[in-house]
């Protein structure tokens, strides 16, 4: 289960990452945003970075800048800030079920 959650802190801290990055670049000209995928792993197992993918849709012209869409930028930020506790809560129960555990055999 805690590699499970490990792994899906990293995918999130990845797909913050690239949100990050389009805020930074918001008024950047010719920029493009990009957006990150989540997929499952191997066998059902762990959460990991499908893709990340240049949001392409229209190239801009000469001197033109290409807006990067704060409304879906602060949904992904919501998305990742609350993925982000929920894992770190369960690889804190992960470690206190193999505490008592350990406790137990003893």
């Amino acid at each position: 289960m805690s590699e499970s959650n490990t792994s899906a802190l990293s995918a999130l801290a990845t797909i913050h990452q690239v949100t990050a990055n389009n805020i930074a670049n918001v008024n950047t000209e010719g920029f493009h945003a990009s957006s990150g995928f989540l997929e499952t792993g191997p066998q059902g197992q762990d959460v990991r970075v499908g893709a990340i993918r240049e949001n392409a849709a229209s190239s801009p012209g000469a001197g033109e800048v290409v807006r990067t869409d704060i409304g879906t930028v602060g949904v992904n930020m919501i998305m990742t800030q609350r993925g982000f506790p929920a894992n770190v809560n369960a690889l804190r129960a992960s470690e206190e079920m193999i505490g008592h555990l350990f406790t137990m055999l003893a």
